[in-house]
């Protein structure tokens, strides 16, 4: 394809005999298509044929391509037509190494061409027989690394080269066969199966995806022959021919291949369902993770490979590989599992994990209550999927969170002095709970007895309700009692019949059970609905009675006349209670009221039309005077006999000598006109 084709038998050549007639070089084989263009490297695998009995010029069967600037690199293996001593290796400067090589015998070599050109042999020639005996297949290879160029003969580096580029530029690879040197196209070739031509791209070999035929001549052969050399497909099989006489010579650029068969994977979880196309006959590798995530808890187990198709695979290993004499269809088998996440902030809690789809999860809590000291714990209470018992089942259709429920609870711890109460235990937080005593009271005679006193948080109620928020420690305390009654006196110590007393503040039944040793405050009484001011303390240490002064009093009113005389008056009253009174001072002259609250008496008095205020205070004793018709008699003798001795008297004064005659004539005289006057009336 360029002159540089012919330069390795150019060296061969000057052993050769006909040299000076031999002036062709007769190429066959395929190329790339575009899509290998702008690779960095390129590969084949070649078949060793030897001897191939050449009796004018040499063949080597290689691949290579040039690059864009200009640079051109080979590698494969030549077959030498006559013994003699050889070059390992030649560069600019010169060759070096020579070794024997026998006629027929095939060793590998590599040459390359800078930009600027060269006829020189550029390159090396491995040991007599290196390529391998016949049948032998080898892979030639080439990659660049920047600008320098590495030759491998089956993966192992034999050389390198830097050639100022590292891309092949719009040349594609090629793999040919070629017989250089020579003056006849009649030598019969033996066919040589080539196979996988390859480009180097992403630090990887991958297959040329279409193949073209081109059977010609080396730049700057002679033309005039008919070159006789042919390519074709080895049995239609892709990236697979064969090269040499009495094959078919298609035209220059006829697709030989595309490569060849699809391999699907379908995949129900991720995205690993793809379709790609792959080399006929070729070995593709195929894998997949055990565990494939599709979702937040959930997830695909591997199961198997169901393949379908020549040279596919069924079977449980994840990573295996499929051989591809058709198109194939592998199917991911996979078993859909579910995550149960089965929680718990207090206890152990099990079950949690993947389960087969549709299978069955059991879970359950180590204990039904978690002891944070020994007032409080909290106390298993259901799970969050509804279940109240310790343990359950869940069918997995989908991902599962299930929780542990938890109740705080606080220890209500209430004692008493005698009996116990009821109520005192453990409770939720947040409720509300009702303690009282079993036994508040316990009779011991008729007059005492021993009954609750208080709780220890200052409460005297028998029944208490608490609010659980926190852990409460209660201790209820009890004290004796004796039956204790109550008595009102009056100022003159008098007994009072006092319905009610007031006792700190509760008013006292009548007897009443006291504790003993405490100090009572009796404050108020009640006499006839009233309530009366009392102010003593006391304290009880046996069964006794308690005597209460009443301020009330004894209340007199006295009427009289003036003289003293009692007399009988109507009284209109009212006590600082309410009480109205319509009584009469009798002939005693007197109104005697008893155990009158304060000695208040407010109103008024009426005798004869004369009206009299009345308001006493303290008991005091109120005496009214009024005038009665004996009275008023009295007055007008008085006043009578008062006239009479200022008549006489005046008469004496003036008439001395006759005072002593005329006595008894004037007394006589008034008489009779006084009781003249009596019968008038």
């Amino acid at each position: 394809m360029r002159p540089h084709n012919y330069a390795i038998v150019i060296l061969i050549a000057m052993l050769s005999v006909n040299m000076a007639s031999s002036e062709y070089w007769f190429q066959f084989g395929a190329k790339g298509g575009i899509k290998s263009t702008q690779n960095s490297g390129a590969s084949a695998i070649i078949q060793t044929i030897t001897p191939q009995k050449i009796a004018i010029g040499s063949v080597a069967y290689w691949v290579g391509e040039d690059l864009g600037n200009g640079a051109f690199l080979q590698i494969g293996y030549l077959l030498e037509n006559q013994s003699g001593s050889y070059p390992s290796y030649c560069d600019q400067s010169g060759c070096y190494g020579y070794h024997h090589i026998d006629t027929g015998a095939a060793e590998w070599f590599f040459e390359y061409f800078p930009s600027s050109s060269i006829d020189s042999f550029l390159g090396a020639i491995g040991p007599d027989g290196s390529a391998g005996t016949n049948g032998t297949f080898n892979n030639y290879s080439f990659y660049s690394n920047g600008n320098t160029w590495y030759f491998a003969f089956n993966g192992n580096v034999i050389g390198n080269v830097s050639l100022s580029s590292g891309n092949s530029g719009e040349n594609a690879p090629i793999a040919f066969g070629e017989i250089a040197n020579t003056s006849t196209s009649s030598q019969k070739l033996l066919p040589v199966n080539i196979k996988n031509l390859e480009f180097y791209n992403g630090g990887r070999f991958l297959p040329v995806s279409t193949g073209y035929s081109y059977i010609g001549y080396g730049v700057g052969s002679r033309t005039s022959l008919q070159n006789t050399y042919g390519v074709s497909e080895l049995s239609n099989r892709i990236n697979n021919f064969i090269i040499g006489s009495g094959l078919p010579q298609p035209p220059n650029n006829t697709q030989l291949w595309t490569i060849g068969y699809l391999l699907s994977i379908i995949s129900k979880y991720g995205n690993q369902s793809n379709s790609t196309e792959y080399v006929a006959y070729s070995t593709v590798n195929i894998s997949t993770p055990t565990f494939l995530y599709a979702a937040p808890g959930s997830r695909g187990v591997f199961v198997q490979w169901s393949g379908k198709g020549y040279g596919s695979y069924t079977g449980s290993s994840n990573i295996s590989s499929v051989y591809l004499g058709s198109n194939i269809t592998e199917d991911i088998i996979r078993q859909p599992q579910y995550l149960v996440t089965v929680s718990s902030k207090y206890q152990n809690a099990t079950g949690s994990g993947w389960y087969n789809a549709n299978s069955t999860a059991y879970y359950s809590i180590s204990s039904n209550a978690f002891n944070v000291n020994a007032s409080s714990r909290l106390l298993f209470d259901g799970w969050s999927n509804g279940v109240k018992n310790s343990s359950g089942n869940v069918t997995v259709s989908s991902p599962q969170n299930i929780t542990a429920n938890w109740q705080q609870q606080y220890l209500i711890n209430a004692t008493a002095d005698y009996g116990n109460v009821i109520g005192s235990g453990w409770h939720n937080k947040g409720s509300h709970v009702s303690l009282y005593l079993s036994a508040p009271v316990i009779n011991v005679s008729s007059t005492e007895k021993i009954a609750f006193y208080d709780w220890n948080n200052g409460s005297d109620l028998k029944y208490l309700e608490v609010n659980v928020s926190k852990p409460v420690k209660l201790h209820a305390s009890y004290k004796k009692q004796y039956l204790t009654t109550f008595r009102g006196i009056n100022v003159n110590d008098s007994p009072v019949n006092a319905t009610g007393f007031v006792i700190n503040n509760s008013t006292a039944n009548q007897p009443e059970f006291l504790y003993s040793g405490v100090a009572y405050h009796i404050s108020s009484a009640y006499v006839d609905g009233f309530k009366l001011p009392v102010n003593k303390t006391f304290e009880i240490n046996s069964s006794t009675n308690v005597v209460a002064p009443l301020p009330l009093y004894p209340v007199e009113i006295v009427t009289t006349d003036i003289f003293g005389i009692p007399v009988n008056a109507t009284a209109d009253l009212q006590m600082e209670n309410g009480t109205v009174l319509k009584v009469d001072s009798g002939s005693s002259g007197k109104i005697l009221l008893h155990n009158v609250p304060y000695g208040a008496i407010t109103g008024s008095i009426v005798f004869s039309g004369i009206n009299e205020s009345v308001n006493t205070g303290g008991g005091a004793t109120v005496h009214l005077f009024f005038i009665s018709l004996f009275d008023i008699i009295l007055f007008v003798i008085a006043i009578i006999v008062a006239a009479v001795i200022y008549v006489l008297v005046s008469r004496t004064l003036l008439h001395p000598k006759k005072a002593a005659a005329g006595t008894s004539d004037d007394i006589s005289q008034g008489v009779q006109a006084q009781a003249q006057d009596n019968r008038k009336e």
